[in-house]
């Protein structure tokens, strides 16, 4: 079998003309059409600018790991590495948390159903009553 190379998507910034909304239009990897905005005519006024500002979109629909999806669990991890506070109790308390909540998303990739979470709350019991 034929190894295809590996596509890049360009994507492309078009301008709502009615709300003066610049959009970034690409497709996501099972093919579907997306649109994230941009700004408004007065952050850009030119289609030029407009598309720098859309280039990190672009670099991140087409990084590697926007194919397999953010998980829970790296997002985790960052936060202990840059905001996690450095109080030992607080952190501590942070921790344990994060520790009952990865147990069961951390594989997961965002973003989650919120009903899903909030049943899986719902069946959370400690011994003095709810999680929450």
């Amino acid at each position: 079998m034929k190894k295809r190379r590996n596509r890049r998507q360009e994507g492309s910034v078009f301008l709502d003309p009615r709300t003066k909304i610049w959009s970034f239009r690409y497709r996501d990897a099972s093919g579907k059409r997306k649109a994230e905005r941009i700004g408004n005519m007065k952050q850009f006024p030119t289609k030029s600018k407009a598309k720098d500002a859309a280039e990190p979109l672009r670099l991140r629909i087409n990084s590697p790991e926007a194919e397999s999806g953010i998980t829970l669990e790296k997002v985790a991890q960052r936060y202990v590495l840059e905001r996690m506070p450095s109080r030992h109790s607080t952190s501590r308390g942070y921790r344990g948390k994060l520790k009952i909540v990865l147990s069961k998303w951390g594989a997961e990739t965002l973003p989650l159903k919120p009903h899903k979470v909030e049943a899986w709350l719902k069946s959370l019991k400690s011994n003095k009553g709810t999680l929450y």
